[in-house]
């Protein structure tokens, strides 16, 4: 059996192609009659040149088959008890695994005693606040929450907030637990419409970590002649729940597809979120991959070498650098841009591929510790690489005879825009510092910034992911 829709051959008791997962049998008669819808004979498999061709001029078949309506395709969801006992498990799952997941970390961080092996795991707290880690304070790491931490002494205090600290390779801890649950989801409930069940996977996620943040943080660790303490912003814990748990259990279901391609064939909303949320899962595993490989093969300046201890590089090189060094080279590819900046500059530094830096190197190899010839050998790849992967999933986005190709397009580039501008604005370094001395008010505040920007990289990330989209397109109409 021939599939209708690519070509390709498929055994004879195949219900869908092994190639685009596209069903085999079309055959309904409570459908409309469509003539000429697929480039391929479902019985010999040549290619049917003629657009209004009612025959297979190789082997005679009738070219008209029957479409199902979109009414007939989709089982309709509600947001009802129904729904919520469907869901239910996979949320329970996804918390399990995370506290699971959670404790292991933590009983490897308290067992590190050494500061120089501690760097590998940089968190924004001190040395001496891993004794009073819990397994809640991880579960809100791995989910970016920003904190509020709290320096006192005799003299001054000092208080820093982290709207966000740049620990992006913990999310994956987060991802998996979210995945595995989205796979059960999918697995009990083949059909069930799988935007819904993240929504709602989320929202209990996100509930979640909202009452367990009161119950996280350290007080008072003295450390370094000094009372340090941290907490955790309620706040970013709802909305990071909600939007890590929403992108990560929808894609563990779309894992597990089912008769998802065939609702995807018609609705465009679960089309654009289908490939935008794909896309950005692909595109950062192919960048991990190329930053493991320019990591292995970065040498660390000699200016470097000489200001740290023999055991800095070992630190520079870690797998935090190498997840971060991953989400720069994504953003990097999509011509978006670094920004550096602080009180203490009056302008800001960029960096990005085309025009390289604005400002001063110096402050691009001290502050952000990435320098700009980390990416010197690789920038012609890194772009070529990502050019191809988003034509890709243009072509793969449009389908033979879609009418709303524009909409479809749009959709997607917004989606994908708004995930990874979440992500970017997550792993860039943003903290504002106050500092008090005895009995008087605020004297000094130093603001500090290095990453990517949110309002850029939407904007850089929605135009790139459409143009490219766009262009796949016009190639799958062309060959």
């Amino acid at each position: 059996m021939f599939c209708s829709h690519c070509g390709r051959i498929n055994a004879p008791h195949a219900l869908y192609c092994v190639h685009d997962g596209y069903p085999l049998n079309q055959q309904d008669t409570n459908g409309c009659l469509h003539v000429g819808s697929h480039p391929y004979c479902n019985e010999c498999g040549v290619k049917i040149n003629h657009p209004a061709a009612r025959y297979c001029v190789e082997c005679g078949r009738s070219l008209e088959i029957y479409v199902p309506s979109a009414t007939q395709s989709v089982q309709h969801t509600y947001f009802d008890l129904e729904l919520v006992r469907k869901t239910l498990p996979g949320l329970l799952l996804s918390i399990g695994v995370l506290l699971g997941i959670g404790q292991i970390f933590m009983i490897l961080l308290k067992r590190i005693g050494d500061s120089d092996l501690f760097r590998h795991f940089p968190l924004p707290i001190y040395q001496q606040m891993t004794d009073s880690l819990n397994v809640l304070d991880i579960s809100l790491f791995v989910h970016l929450t920003s904190i509020f931490m709290t320096i006192t002494n005799d003299g001054f205090s000092q208080q820093i907030s982290f709207l966000s600290i740049g620990m992006v390779y913990m999310v994956f801890l987060a991802a998996f637990a979210l995945m595995a649950g989205g796979c059960l989801i999918k697995w009990l409930n083949p059909l069930i419409e799988e935007w819904k069940g993240a929504l709602l996977v989320a929202a209990g996620y996100a509930a979640f970590l909202g009452i367990i943040t009161p119950l996280a943080g350290v007080t008072n660790i003295e450390a370094n002649q000094a009372q340090r303490s941290f907490d955790f912003n309620m706040v970013s814990a709802v909305i990071n729940g909600l939007f890590i748990g929403f992108i990560f259990s929808y894609a563990g279901m779309i894992l597990r597809k089912g008769a998802l391609k065939e609702k995807m064939r018609l609705l465009v909303h679960q089309r654009a979120l289908y490939y935008g949320t794909f896309v950005f899962i692909k595109g950062c595993g192919i960048m991990l991959l190329l930053s493991f490989i320019l990591t292995a093969q970065y040498e660390l300046p000699e200016e470097l070498e000489e200001q740290w201890e023999p055991t800095g590089s070992l630190n520079y090189m870690n797998v935090a650098f190498v997840f971060r060094m991953a989400a720069y080279l994504f953003n990097l590819g999509l011509f978006n841009s670094v920004v550096i900046n602080n009180s203490n500059l009056e302008e800001k530094t960029t960096y990005s591929f085309l025009p390289g830096i604005s400002l001063d190197q110096e402050m691009m190899d001290q502050v952000l510790f990435i320098p700009p010839d980390f990416f010197a050998s690789s920038e012609i790849i890194i772009i070529v690489v990502t050019a191809v992967l988003f034509i890709w999933i243009g072509r793969s986005l449009v389908i033979s005879g879609q009418q709303s190709i524009m909409k479809t397009i749009v959709m997607y580039s917004v989606i994908f825009a708004v995930i990874m501008t979440f992500f970017s604005v997550n792993v860039s370094l943003n903290q504002v510092t106050q500092v008090q001395h005895t009995n008087q008010a605020f004297q000094d505040e130093l603001s500090h910034f290095a990453g990517f920007e949110m309002i850029r990289t939407f904007f850089m990330s929605m135009i790139y992911a459409a143009i490219t989209a766009f262009i796949g397109a016009l190639t799958r109409k062309l060959f």
